[in-house]
């Protein structure tokens, strides 16, 4: 579970109603949806089922981590100390809690990790101080979590275990430490994301839309997504479908895909459900053959590309593309690594 209930109404977030009004609305009635959700899914977890737990200090959180606990017991590992106090980023502390020999370790794998990506990936990687942030932050909690689960008198087998992650949000830290903590952790199968379980918070697009397909394997261990937004302005039920990394380290570079739709069948479009053509102040374009970034997490400067089938006029001779059709069409595409800034002038 990563940073849940993270639209309980706080003093910092209050603010929200004034600049965003729809979306804090929606955000927060959806929550207390999600919170009972959590609930009932911890409270039917199974005796081979765990939870990792990367809780916030917000109080509705703190409640959930005693929920879970109270269900799971040593099945439980979440990034607190053993007296309770709960830690995010605070990696000196999370070191001194690993103990020194097993925290020199780590620092020297991501020594090793730094140094391979200065060898795969354009220097200008690490303009975004958040590409190596994250990825110290994911692999360091899942040493600690892999620790702390192995003190309680469990483990796994990385090569089997299935995991899901659910919380906060689509784009934000449910999908950047999700792709980084499988790759972290070794795993041999990406850790899907469940959109039932997420709150879609900034994306508005994805407010009320149903889900379609999620999680469904792409070529070269992509995740494929696809929706259908709700039938109102600006997209008036469209279908609606991106890529995401199954697992995704600092070390790898970014990539994208290459897909051929039918002619003039697909918009490439913004959270909002917009073309992207409108906000240059231009008229959408619809496409056939595209390029589409294949994200990794809202916190890099390498978003998942949202494609929108196109519903013509009946005077325009296009193609209407079936949930099925979109699907085997994206997942024909092929991925290639992509240009990276050389951070060269």
């Amino acid at each position: 579970m990563d940073h849940p209930v993270g639209e309980a109404p706080n003093e910092q977030t209050a603010q929200w109603s004034e600049e965003f009004p729809n979306r804090w609305k929606f955000a927060c009635e959806l929550e207390a949806k999600l919170q009972d959700r959590y609930r009932r899914l911890i409270g039917e977890a199974k005796e081979d089922e765990g939870m990792f737990f990367l809780p916030t200090r917000e109080p509705a959180c703190c409640e959930m981590v005693d929920f879970a606990r109270k269900h799971f017991g040593p099945r439980l590992a979440s990034l607190e100390d053993g007296q309770g106090n709960k830690f995010d980023r605070d990696m000196p502390y999370i070191h001194e809690l690993l103990g020194k020999d097993l925290a020199d370790h780590l620092k020297a794998s991501l020594k090793d990790d730094r140094q391979a990506a200065m060898k795969t990936r354009e220097p200008a990687w690490e303009k975004n101080s958040l590409e190596w942030a994250c990825w110290e932050w994911s692999k360091t909690w899942a040493w600690f979590l892999n620790k702390t689960l192995e003190e309680q008198g469990y483990t796994y087998d990385p090569q089997t275990v299935e995991f899901e992650a659910f919380g906060q949000n689509w784009c934000g830290c449910v999908a950047t430490y999700a792709i980084n903590l499988g790759r972290a952790l070794g795993l041999a199968s990406p850790i899907k994301r469940r959109f039932e379980l997420i709150n879609p918070d900034y994306i508005p697009m994805l407010y009320h839309a149903e889900l379609i397909e999620q999680n469904v394997p792409g070529p070269d261990n992509t995740l494929l997504y696809i929706f259908r937004t709700a039938n109102r302005s600006p997209t008036w039920g469209r279908l609606i479908a991106q890529f995401y990394e199954g697992q995704h380290g600092v070390m790898d570079r970014p990539r994208v895909i290459e897909i051929d739709f039918p002619p003039n069948s697909v918009h490439i479009v913004t959270n909002f459900g917009w073309p992207i053509e409108r906000a240059l102040g231009i008229w959408g374009q619809s496409h056939g053959s595209v390029e589409l970034s294949i994200g990794y997490g809202g916190h890099f400067h390498h978003p998942a590309t949202w494609v929108m089938a196109l519903i013509p006029k009946p005077t325009q001779k296009q193609r209407v593309l079936t949930a099925e059709q979109l699907r085997d069409v994206m997942l024909a595409g092929r991925v290639k690594q992509a240009d990276e800034p050389t951070g060269q002038s």
